[in-house]
């Protein structure tokens, strides 16, 4: 079964929000950061309250300015972040990565073309398949992934193509052994 898509930068903007808003890593480290933040605004407030001896403006407009930052602070970094990710992008011509892209599937593996690449990945090369409404993701590793735009299929049925990949997945995926070094 064979899909054509395209790929363009707006796809990999998609994909680089995804990663960002649904990593444990990177959430983790926002509230971190969140709290950091807040705990440092909240010195200030509490130490500008001893400095002139009155607790409750310094206390309320620490509280607010902290209430503030919170509630736009998750927006506003991803923003920050997105313009780093598509900066990066904009260094290269990233040939490879934007146009026209082909998938195959096959009974041992996924075959993706380019327009200047092709290769074979094994199923269990796929660490998973995600479905959102407007993108399907399947990631290669933690930040790696083939992006299909649902709207930018060109050729072939994507409903049919997920079924017989998410078959062709399932069937071959194995749990990893564990290698025990005897040093």
């Amino acid at each position: 079964m064979k899909i054509k898509y395209d790929v363009t930068m707006d796809d990999l903007r998609f994909f680089n929000e995804y990663v960002w808003l649904n990593s444990p890593s990177i959430q983790r480290n926002m509230r971190i950061l969140l709290l950091f933040i807040v705990t440092l605004w909240m010195s200030i407030a509490v130490y500008m309250g001893y400095l002139f001896g009155e607790w409750g403006v310094p206390l309320t407009i620490g509280s607010l300015a902290c209430i503030g930052y919170a509630l736009i602070f998750k927006k506003r970094w991803l923003k920050r972040s997105m313009k780093s990710a598509m900066k990066i992008y904009r260094e290269g011509d990233n040939k490879n990565m934007l146009g026209p892209h082909e998938f195959e599937t096959a009974e041992e593996y996924l075959v993706a073309r380019s327009q200047l690449s092709d290769g074979r990945i094994q199923w269990n090369g796929v660490d998973k398949i995600v479905e959102t409404p407007t993108h399907v993701l399947i990631f290669l590793g933690a930040v790696s992934a083939y992006v299909i735009n649902r709207g930018s299929v060109m050729e072939g049925d994507l409903d049919a193509f997920l079924a017989e990949v998410k078959r062709l997945w399932q069937s071959h995926r194995t749990v990893p052994a564990i290698e025990v070094s005897q040093r």
